[in-house]
């Protein structure tokens, strides 16, 4: 040994009084090699070494070193089990081993077939059996499983560990066996079945007769060979050609030549997709794996077989809309959705109004087509379905969604969904905020629009004027905010809005050549057909080339909807209706018409007429007031009102000015305020009786200090008086 005199300890096991010490595993603890003996007071030069007594257990073919641990064995198979114990066996301690094998039907035993595992010696690093043949009658298929225990000495077989286990698949009578995961498979969905026999080895897979289409062998797999494919094999001395045997489906894609890889095994996939738009049939089928022989001059199915029965059962179809609204205006987008269980493929068709009666595709609306939708890994699919692509009527319409290629008068044995919409032709109406304008003033223009348009185009027509915006539709509506500039000529100007309805087109449209403006229609094979000049030389003025445009709109080869309206281009004006004598103390209102748009903002001044600019020290004997008031909507003309409080005012002349805001016109009148006239009282009538007269004079009433009226006004007014001071 090399490395210090004293090492640390890893594992420490304590010997009892009588210096015996037990190797339990609980004492090893994992730790063997080299143990130094310490005989109480110091460390002796001897050493101690403690193994496990392993038993490691293989199985392999007879003349080969392939494993069969996890394998399927042919019953015409021979193999050996080998032992390795490193320490145990070079010991010469005599120790043996025997091998327990659990049958198929949980029996244990130490007898495999004809050879006895009872009692193997143990004496080198590795043992080997002698070659088992699993052919013995008394082996039935079924899964084995193997596992080496000591025997002697005793102590390793009271306590020392087991060896691992060795499992393998011995294949049925015939030496072929053919296992599947799944019973029962949804249709649509692939399952696969397993062949265990020979390695390397071809064999005959077939599907039995009765049922078509028949669930299909999947192209392109390793050591498959479909029917379609001419399958061959090496057998007597050549190449054969392998026939479909008596009883199967003669479907080509559902049988064919399984070869076994090299441990005898192959996972073998069919497919229950629609073969050719037909759906697999439900039910039962029997998938068959035979050996092959020799016939001759070509071979076939031998007598050696093993089968399984596979279900299969249809699945389902559902389909629904995104909002799951039933009407729909035409040119709308449907999101339709749904899942499909049934089969890879989902097939939509529409039935209604004048359509024919088996349907017809939703995308090119052609009889006898249908629209095809991939289903997705998770059995789910979707289709948009633009509704004014193909041309439609309003009406009552069902769509149908199809596991299969079938239209209505072949449902039977499918299935299918169905979902009903209303189609509706689309709407579009419009208003204005006023009728009559005023130069430099806002008109507001808006409608309400259905249908799924992302916008619509505005004309405005008048004498040398052509304007043409598009508007973006939003939540059902569109707003156009229409400056008319100071330079706009007065007169009636006409306003036509176009819908490009279900294809979203404008069947009008604009073009620019030459210094000019064309207005034209889309010609239905392209191009552009019936024009007129808007702006440039020879162009059409006002109701002229309005009348035009709507002649166009209305041709039977535009489907775009329109509508009018007229707007008459004003001046600016504010009227104010006469004030007349107004009292002191009198609360009174103001008020006219105006041809500027609701809401517009006009500045009220109400001025004493005696107003002159006064020192800031010098009493205010008159003042007046001023405020801004918005523009209310009337008929036919909008209306403006400012309330005045009468008791802010003096005695005087006033201006009323009413200024626009954001538009420049203005207007001025004047009125009066007087103070209130004293009520006279009616004398009583009395009997004459002659009475004594007392001369009496009266003083005159003290006048009172303007100064008192002119701080209740300032209290009253605040900051909106205008003050006078008589002179």
């Amino acid at each position: 040994m090399s490395g210090s005199a004293s090492p640390t300890a890893l594992n420490t096991i304590q010997a009892d009084t009588n210096g015996v010490i037990n190797l339990l595993d609980i004492s090893v603890g994992g730790y063997t090699g080299a143990y130094r003996i310490y005989n109480g007071s110091e460390w002796t030069g001897s050493y101690l070494y403690i193994w496990q007594p392993d038993l490691i257990l293989r199985a392999e073919y007879a003349g080969s070193t392939d494993s069969v641990d996890g394998k399927a064995v042919s019953k015409s198979s021979s193999i050996h089990y080998i032992i390795d114990s490193p320490k145990v066996g070079p010991s010469g301690i005599g120790a043996k081993a025997q091998i327990i094998v659990t049958t198929p039907v949980g029996g244990q035993t130490t007898m495999l077939g004809s050879a006895d595992l009872s009692s193997i010696d143990i004496n080198s690093v590795r043992v080997t059996t002698r070659d088992i043949s699993l052919a013995d009658s008394a082996l039935r298929g079924g899964t084995y499983t193997s596992r080496a225990e000591w025997i002697t000495p005793q102590v390793f077989a009271n306590y020392a560990k087991k060896s691992n286990t060795v499992t393998y698949y011995l294949g049925s009578s015939t030496g072929i066996s053919l296992t599947t995961g799944s019973e029962t498979v949804v249709r649509s969905n692939p399952f696969t079945v397993t062949v265990s026999s020979l390695p390397n080895t071809p064999y005959l897979i077939t599907l039995d007769a009765g049922r078509s289409p028949a669930p299909q062998l999947i192209a392109g797999q390793p050591g498959v060979v479909r029917g379609s494919e001419n399958p061959k094999v090496s057998i007597g001395g050549g190449e054969k050609s392998v026939l479909l045997p008596d009883g199967a489906a003669g479907d080509p894609n559902s049988w064919g030549v399984v070869t076994t890889d090299a441990s005898g095994k192959r996972v073998v996939q069919y497919s229950t997709s629609p073969v050719s738009g037909r759906p697999v049939e439900e039910g039962s089928y029997t998938i068959r794996i035979n050996d092959i022989v020799d016939y001759g001059t070509v071979a076939g199915k031998g007598s050696d077989y093993d089968r399984v029965s596979i279900r299969i059962t249809v699945g389902g179809m559902g389909m629904t809309a995104s909002d799951s609204k039933n009407t729909y205006y035409l040119g709308e987008e449907i999101r339709l959705s749904g899942t499909n269980t049934d089969s890879d493929t989902t097939y939509l068709f529409l039935t209604g109004p004048n359509l024919n009666s088996n349907g017809v595709s939703l995308a090119t609306r052609a009889s006898g087509e249908l629209t095809k939708v991939s289903v997705k890994s998770d059995h789910t699919w979707e289709y948009r379905w633009n509704t004014g692509s193909t041309g439609l009527d309003a009406g009552a319409y069902t769509i149908y969604a199809v596991s299969t290629m079938n239209d209505k008068s072949h449902l039977s044995g499918t299935q299918y969904a169905t979902y009903p919409v209303q189609l509706k032709q689309p709407g579009l109406s419009t208003t204005t905020s006023s009728f009559a304008a005023a130069k430099g003033d806002t008109v507001h223009i808006t409608g309400t629009v259905t249908g799924s348009p992302s916008t619509v185009a505005i004309f405005i027509f008048g004498s040398n004027y052509y304007e043409r915006r598009t508007v973006s539709v939003n939540d059902g509506g569109y707003d156009y905010w229409m400056a008319i500039p100071e330079s706009m000529s007065a007169g009636e100007y006409f306003v036509v809005v176009e819908h490009p309805m279900n294809d979203g087109r404008f069947g009008v449209q604009e073009i620019h050549q030459d210094g000019k403006t064309v207005l034209a229609m889309v010609a239905p094979g392209g191009g552009t057909q019936r024009s007129f000049v808007v702006e440039g030389s020879g162009r059409l003025q006002g109701p002229q080339a309005a009348n035009a445009l709507v002649k166009m709109l209305a041709s039977p080869y535009i489907d775009d909807l329109y509508t009018t309206l007229t707007l008459t281009v004003q001046s600016p004006y504010i009227e104010i209706t006469p004030v007349g004598t107004r009292y002191l103390g009198e609360l009174f209102v103001v008020s006219g018409r105006t041809n500027l748009a609701p809401q517009d903002k006009l500045l009220v001044e109400v001025v004493p007429a005696s107003f002159v600019p006064s020192g800031k020290n010098d009493p205010v004997s008159s003042y007046g007031t001023a405020g801004s008031v918005a523009v209310v909507k009337g008929s036919p003309d909008n209306s403006w009102s400012f309330s005045v409080d009468g008791s802010i005012l003096s005695a005087d002349t006033y201006t009323v000015k009413i200024s626009g805001v954001s538009v420049s016109t203005s207007s001025s009148a004047t009125f009066d305020v007087v103070p209130k006239p004293t009520e006279t009282p009616t004398p009583e009538s009395t009997e004459t009786t002659p009475v004594t007269t007392v001369s009496t004079t009266v003083p005159p009433s003290p006048t009172e200090s303007p100064s008192v009226f002119w701080w209740a006004g300032l209290i009253v007014c605040g900051a909106a008086v205008l003050g006078t001071l008589r002179r």
